[in-house]
């Protein structure tokens, strides 16, 4: 007995292993990784000299004041201004058709001022802050109101928050990023083994090579090694992008230290709860994949092709609970082996959730794990020896309950 089932763990590796290697080539994932470094090393120096090149512009901008408006720039501007007077008007006006000089403004009362350009400005936005600047001084001083005094009535009041010591303190914005991390890494993982899942299962169906390997292992066997396979896939697809996510980090740490500073602590628990569900996911999904698309006849005409976006579902409705993680439908939705894969990181990374409902929900979900793919195999048996004809709802869920079907 024991011999039986190593042989068929070692088979179930096998499986595996040939799944996983028929589509990762580790020269190519290598030149991919150093072409992604490359890459991102070129959008951090790109960037970099960009924002460079653009705090060290700077434009010429003349004024023609018209009713006394002090048009004043403001420190570190971008904006050179330039006061003339009405006889400089013609001279200033063939500079900007020069291009010698970047605008013409005047202002021709409180409320108007027309702008003349050479070319699409880009310091259109602070330029129109020293207008409304210029414009509200003139106003105040006009009704011998202090600018000083008006900035401080317009200050918003001051709200300071407290925790009790007994309460919970907020998440931090690095994990709520970090939330969104995992629900983007899992609707990748999901999708990039709904491709590989509807190429291998499909094509094998097709080219009618089941009745091979059936004779040399066991049906269950061969399902395990593909949802292993192709779960690595997964797992390497996530990888990939959790390296990307790393590249954009440390660009914002090196060139931004100060918005890097803002995102606060991330803690190693909440990372950990967020990846046992991820990875919990990915597997409850792959069996739903793959006994989908053992019932796929013809790929190209099956309407039940639409129903390999189905896992994405718990990731989407994850998103708007971000700013309501106590919510009873968010407690229930991270309680559902459907939905608990999505929504129990949000809850735990966003809110105080005790470590018992944690524990149960990923045994929940690991239970659900395997039942998945015990009636996967049930319907990938009698899917991949139906040719001509897809399995009715009926008859799948005849062979999920019995594990039967007469092919009628």
């Amino acid at each position: 007995m024991r011999s039986n089932e190593a042989s068929g763990a070692g088979m179930r590796w096998v499986v595996a292993k040939w799944e996983f290697l028929r589509y990762f080539k580790w020269k190519e994932e290598l030149i991919g990784i150093a072409v992604m470094i490359a890459i991102g090393a070129a959008m951090l120096i790109g960037s970099a000299g960009f924002e460079w090149s653009k705090a060290s512009q700077r434009y010429s901008v003349a004024v023609l004041d018209r009713v006394g408006v002090e048009l004043l720039a403001k420190e570190r501007s971008q904006i050179t201004i330039e006061r003339i007077a009405e006889r400089d008007l013609p001279w200033k006006t063939e500079q900007v058709g020069l291009g010698q000089l970047d605008a013409l403004v005047e202002i021709v009362s409180l409320d108007e001022a027309t702008v003349l350009l050479h070319k699409e400005p880009a310091f259109k936005n602070e330029l129109q802050e020293l207008l409304d600047d210029a414009r509200r001084r003139a106003a105040l001083n006009s009704a011998g109101i202090e600018d000083t005094a008006f900035e401080k009535w317009t200050q918003p009041m001051t709200m300071s928050l407290s925790y009790h010591e007994k309460g919970e303190a907020p998440a931090s914005r690095g994990e709520r990023m970090i939330v969104i991390g995992f629900l983007i890494l899992l609707m990748s993982g999901v999708f990039t083994c709904f491709a590989y899942f509807f190429t291998s299962i499909t094509s094998e169906k097709q080219a009618r090579v089941t009745e091979q390997i059936i004779s040399a292992i066991p049906m269950q066997t061969w399902i395990d090694g593909k949802l292993i396979g192709i779960s690595l896939l997964g797992l390497k697809s996530m990888l990939t992008l959790t390296l990307w996510a790393g590249l954009v980090a440390f660009g914002v740490a090196t060139f931004a230290p100060e918005l890097y500073a803002k995102l606060g602590s991330i803690d190693a628990d909440k990372v950990v709860v967020g990846m046992l569900f991820i990875l919990l996911g990915l597997a409850f999904w792959n069996s739903f994949l793959a006994g989908i698309a053992a019932t796929i006849d013809d790929p190209n005409n099956s309407t039940r092709s639409s129903l390999m976006l189905v896992p994405s579902i718990p990731s989407f409705l994850a998103f708007p609970m971000l700013s309501h993680p106590d919510n009873l439908a968010v407690v229930i939705m991270s309680w559902l082996p459907l939905t608990s894969m999505a929504v129990m990181p949000v809850r735990y990374a966003l809110t105080e959730v005790a470590w018992w409902e944690v524990a149960a929900s990923a045994l929940l979900l690991a239970w659900c794990v395997h039942m998945m793919r015990l009636y996967a195999s049930r319907i990938f048996r009698a899917g991949m020896f139906l040719y001509g004809k897809e399995p009715s709802w009926r008859d799948m869920w005849r062979i999920v309950r019995s594990g039967e079907f007469d092919g009628r």
